[in-house]
């Protein structure tokens, strides 16, 4: 029987590999690095493990709270029926940053 495979799309780390950068532009590529959009396997095995856990009791309810991007915004992630709400808390003391619509 033939093997069912995942197609995996280019990540943006690849993307950024061979690109000369230093300074302020080198900050931000390791800043990058350390989102969870940069890591998209790890993130699918995290809101896998989120699922699982919020519908193995019916009592149970996951909320993701986070910050540190420079505005805040609430978003809905959803797997069939179950829905964890994400909440992103904008900076307090910091300046926000214009978000283009």
């Amino acid at each position: 029987p033939a093997q069912e495979t995942k197609q995996r799309k280019p990540d943006i780390e690849s993307k950024l590999d061979g690109v000369d950068v230093s300074g302020e532009a080198k900050k931000r590529r390791l800043f990058l690095q350390s989102q969870w959009a940069m890591k998209e396997e790890d993130l699918e095995k995290f809101l896998e493990a989120l699922f699982l856990w919020e519908n193995a009791t019916p009592q149970r309810k996951v909320v993701l709270v986070c910050g540190g991007v420079g505005f805040g915004l609430s978003s809905i992630i959803s797997s069939g029926k179950t829905k964890i709400a994400q909440i992103t808390v904008g900076p307090i003391t910091d300046s926000i940053d214009r978000v283009a619509h």
